[in-house]
């Protein structure tokens, strides 16, 4: 299933329209997993495995890549160049096409394959945070300690996480009753 609602806004936004709250707008979330760029399949071509180091360094420097994500980048890839090769091909070709012994107009099928093709590039887009408002709901992993030594704490050489200070509570006025 999909997010539900609208889109995240953009934490730049919501601080320069001053409802940025830190309570709510959090961009920390915990993992595991380093970030690291996998070796593109051995399937790909030149043009690919181009496109693989280029989109996909910039994701694991940004801590946005990790092996498990390499099949998942394969669909970005792959649905990237099937798009741009249906494209170049029907620039070369015609819009209709002409089909059957009455010569029935029918839109062109290379059409079908740029829309699956690009279906496919926008879900994967948003999936790598490669889209403005999608990246404002993937945030690259913050290391934090999974334990922490009391002793290491106390004498300075291990700092104990800080939790977000709350924001204060504005009340609302009393309402008024009218007699």
């Amino acid at each position: 299933m999909g997010s539900r609602g609208p889109a995240k806004t953009p934490v730049a936004v919501l601080k320069a329209r001053g409802t940025y709250r830190s309570d709510r707008h959090s961009d920390e979330i915990d993992s595991d997993l380093p970030p690291s760029l996998p070796d593109p399949p051995e399937h790909f071509t030149d043009e690919q495995q181009t496109l693989w180091r280029d989109i996909g360094g910039q994701l694991a420097a940004r801590g946005l890549m990790t092996d498990l994500d390499g099949p998942a980048f394969e669909l970005l890839i792959g649905a990237y160049v099937g798009m741009v090769q249906a494209q170049k091909e029907l620039a070369n070709d015609s819009l209709i096409v002409y089909v059957g012994e009455l010569q029935t107009p029918m839109a062109n099928p290379l059409i079908h394959v740029i829309q699956k093709s690009t279906t496919l590039l926008k879900w994967a887009l948003c999936q790598f945070g490669c889209t403005p408002s999608s990246r404002t709901g993937i945030v690259p992993a913050k290391r934090v300690p999974k334990t922490i030594d009391p002793m290491l704490a106390l004498l300075g050489g291990q700092k104990t996480p800080k939790k977000p200070a709350k924001a204060p509570v504005k009340k609302r006025p009393a309402k008024r009753v009218k007699k």
